[in-house]
């Protein structure tokens, strides 16, 4: 069984392993990397990868602009998913469940 404090370090360091692929590329390379590359890749881009009407509405707000500093996509204010919004408040409620249940294993 993991201490709450090893399940917290998974978590945290599972969430930032994005950060390593970048190196080289521009703010927006990355994002492009991220998202509309894996939908044209999974034959999904008619639904998602980019936001444009008729496609899937998940997405997530900044409080940064990624552009500018690729850091940003860490702001995280809030999430839509499958059409609900989910704050800042609730991620981290989502978050110390995932914490707790790792740390229970």
């Amino acid at each position: 069984m993991k201490n709450r404090a090893q399940a917290e370090r998974q978590v945290d360091e599972q969430s930032h392993q994005g950060y390593d692929f970048i190196a080289g590329l521009t703010p927006f390379e990355a994002l492009v990397t991220t998202t509309r590359n894996p939908a044209i890749f999974l034959g999904r881009f008619q639904e998602a990868g980019t936001v444009a009407p008729g496609k899937v509405a998940d997405l997530v707000l900044l409080d940064g602009n990624p552009l500018k500093d690729i850091a940003n996509t860490r702001k995280i204010s809030g999430v839509v998913l499958r059409g609900r919004w989910l704050d800042h408040p609730q991620l981290e409620k989502i978050e110390q469940e995932v914490v707790a249940h790792f740390a229970a294993e």
